[in-house]
């Protein structure tokens, strides 16, 4: 225990959680220097700084200037989300509800709207826009989205891009974006697929086949024949241009 005793006191202590007087002092700055770029209306700077304040303490003030400062950047959706919590929510400041319903009111007017569809068999193809996957309860409706471009894209189960749409929405406008999802047409039940040629056979050559040649062969032969007996006599017939040759069959 002896030996023991001065290794264990020489570990370090345990990092300590920040007190609650602590990161209300950390959310406090980081919402002076979001209001200090909205001064100079560097919206995207303000917007990072509230946001980090509002991880540490979650204020109706500090989530109304987030939303404000993403509204100025034209993340008119995430906006509208932070706008509502803060309407809804109880023990919000005069000051704070009245500029909240404003900005939800500026939000309403500037939200864009969006209409996905997908037309044929899509199976279990998904859609994405702009890169997010978008869930089936929002296809064939209207969506809010910010006003801008977007790239609505038909995706296969690999990842493949079966088809794709680009649209660009205004302030307050509508705009419908349509897929159509090409699938490969299957071969009807029981249709024997066809197959390569094999080798040719013997018989089935360009040449003429092999029984033609041999009923030729019999033709000349019986030829020959009745040609020998209406000769007669003892004298030997001639036989050379009677005496069919040597076929060679192809």
């Amino acid at each position: 225990m002896l030996v023991l005793a001065p290794a264990a006191a020489a570990q370090p202590e345990r990092d300590r959680e920040l007190s609650e007087a602590e990161e209300t002092a950390l959310a406090r700055d980081l919402f002076e220097q979001g209001v200090r770029f909205t001064r100079r209306s560097d919206w995207a700077a303000a917007a990072d700084r509230f946001a980090r304040a509002l991880e540490l303490r979650d204020t109706p003030q500090i989530r109304h200037n987030l939303a404000e400062s993403l509204y100025n950047q034209g993340r008119m959706v995430e906006a509208s989300e932070h706008v509502e919590v803060v309407t809804r929510a109880e023990d919000v400041p005069d000051a704070v509800r009245r500029s909240a319903a404003d900005l939800r009111q500026r939000l309403s007017a500037a939200l864009a709207r969006l209409t996905i569809r997908v037309r044929g068999d899509r199976g279990d193809a998904h859609v994405t826009l702009d890169d997010r996957e978008m869930p089936d309860a929002v296809l064939g409706v209207e969506t809010p989205v910010d006003p801008g471009h977007h790239v609505v894209r038909l995706l296969g189960a690999s990842g493949e891009e079966l088809d794709r749409a680009e649209v660009d929405v205004d302030r307050g406008g509508r705009a419908d974006a349509t897929l159509v999802a090409s699938r490969p047409i299957a071969a009807p039940p029981g249709a024997t697929p066809p197959t390569a040629p094999g080798p040719a056979r013997a018989d089935e050559g360009d040449g003429a086949p092999w029984w033609l040649w041999a009923g030729l062969v019999v033709l000349v032969a019986g030829a020959g024949v009745g040609a020998f007996l209406l000769v007669g006599g003892d004298e030997q017939p001639t036989q050379g241009d009677f005496m069919p040759g040597v076929i060679e069959v192809h």
